[in-house]
């Protein structure tokens, strides 16, 4: 794929008034090629995940999160690893929040909530989305369930002891 082209399905996938509206939390941090034959991807651009990028050999990299300005000297040392290795590096952030296949929606279904009541949307203001079980779950049960379906460690504090709907 050529990256004009994959630019265009961006364009394509997301409306153009999420685009506007977060016109500045998505978009390339590096355009190094023009072909697309392998990519990869990953939550944050990290120098490990651009290592794990050259040896697999991907032409472009895709994160939800660019590279932290506040980690000091991270987004340099990214960018210049990525014009080193010959990797392009598109992230979006607001607009993969936002839409109806995007972050909170994906993990919904993943955890398999009955119902999606709301999906998550910008109006002036965040709106997370909204889901329920049919059935009342232990918390416990849901945080094992998120480890299980997430293959990660999940950092869960209970301060009640009503059951997750």
């Amino acid at each position: 794929m050529d990256i004009t082209k994959f630019e265009a399905s961006i364009n394509e996938l997301f409306p153009k008034e999420l685009l506007e509206e977060f016109h500045d939390d998505y978009g390339f941090t590096n355009t190094s090629n023009n072909k697309i034959k392998k990519i990869g991807f990953s939550t944050n651009l990290s120098i490990e995940v651009i290592e794990q990028a050259r040896v697999a050999k991907v032409d472009l990299i895709i994160t939800h999160h660019d590279a932290w300005d506040f980690i000091y000297g991270l987004k340099e040392e990214c960018i210049k690893r990525l014009k080193a290795y010959n990797i392009s590096h598109f992230w979006i952030h607001g607009p993969l929040d936002y839409i109806e296949f995007g972050t909170c929606t994906s993990l919904m279904k993943e955890i398999d909530i009955d119902n999606i009541l709301r999906f998550s949307e910008y109006k002036n203001s965040s709106v997370p989305g909204i889901g329920e079980f049919n059935e009342t779950k232990d918390f416990e049960a849901l945080v094992d369930n998120l480890r299980t379906k997430l293959n990660e460690p999940v950092r869960a504090w209970k301060n009640n002891k009503d059951k997750v709907k």
